[in-house]
């Protein structure tokens, strides 16, 4: 659960401050050291947890344990455990001037990405938590489609505010300028005018209506940036496959979600009586309204008592 955590916890933090190119105040530097506390103890960790090898047999020797970690996610779990923002604090003493002016520190900043990469384990970490609190399979396909619909708003956000950033270094109109300063010929920087949290507002404003394709124009890119218009159109392309994937996820999460009732009201349906009757059973024997009527109760009564799937079937 802790491991979990930490990780949630660095996909949003992680992408918000290279995009922002924000350092972390003193109360969120002690938050991300015990974040990267708890990846250094569940590297430690893992070099004694059970495995089941590709033959479903449990390993449990810890020299196996050991020689299997190191080459596979030794490497990858010690580089997103590194305390970048230690480090990157280092180098903003005062006697550290000269790397301030070559701007070195960004190179730092984008090795928090490293981060990122235990966005893979997350999958094995949710199963934990799924199996730990009962969680339903429904309602966990349902969650992770919610969450890679967040992920990629956010992060849309943060590299479209990066974007931003980086062209104001050259004194380019950009736009965030565009949009909170419109009749201003000269607004110069927008980073220093607009409060972090107004522009994030407007980046994250963007993402989803790009994401979600309805694009109501008020916050756009500017139309003489060839790089915010490409990102745009990357967007798009990627924004558009996402949300199609997470919507038709989702309606097949409620579809399969209570199977048993799907399936009794199909039956039900077949089922119909009366003068509306258009069962090609009931049509084509000339099925009596009373007849099938108790056909229709039989049934009412059979699949509100019987299991969709039998304990037989489910042990077998």
């Amino acid at each position: 659960m802790a491991v979990g955590s930490a990780i949630i916890y660095s996909t949003f933090l992680v992408p918000y401050r290279i995009g922002f190119d924000t350092d972390p105040p003193d109360d969120e530097l002690s938050l991300d050291m015990i974040v990267d506390i708890v990846f250094g103890l569940d590297i430690l960790l893992t070099f004694r947890l059970a495995f089941h090898n590709a033959d479903r047999v449990l390993i449990c020797d810890a020299a196996t344990i050991g020689t299997t970690y190191v080459k596979g996610w030794f490497c990858i779990d010690v580089l997103s455990t590194m305390p970048v923002d230690t480090i990157v604090g280092y180098f903003t003493t005062a006697s550290s001037k000269v790397l301030k002016s070559t701007k070195l520190l960004r190179v730092f900043r984008v090795a928090r990405l490293f981060k990122l990469v235990r966005l893979l384990k997350l999958g094995k970490v949710f199963k934990r938590v799924r199996d730990s609190i009962q969680l339903s399979p429904s309602t966990e396909r349902l969650l992770k489609l919610v969450m890679i619909m967040i992920c990629f708003g956010h992060w849309c956000a943060c590299i479209f505010h990066w974007i931003m950033l980086f062209e104001e270094e050259f004194g380019l109109r950009t736009w965030c300028t565009d949009y909170f300063f419109p009749y201003d010929e000269d607004p110069g920087a927008c980073s220093f005018r607009v409060p972090s949290e107004d522009r994030y507002v407007a980046a994250i404003y963007w993402a989803f209506t790009t994401m979600t394709t309805v694009g109501y124009g008020d916050i756009k890119p500017f139309k003489f940036s060839v790089a915010e218009m490409t990102f745009a159109v990357i967007c798009l392309m990627l924004n558009s496959t996402v949300y199609a994937y997470v919507v038709s996820g989702i309606i097949d999460v409620i579809y399969n979600y209570n199977p048993s009732d799907r399936e009794y009201r199909a039956t039900m349906n077949d089922m119909k009586v009366g003068p509306y009757a258009c069962s090609d059973y009931v049509r084509d024997t000339a099925m009596s309204v009373r007849l099938s009527n108790n056909v229709k109760c039989h049934y009412d009564f059979l699949l509100s008592t019987t299991c969709l799937f039998p304990e037989e079937q489910v042990i077998r």
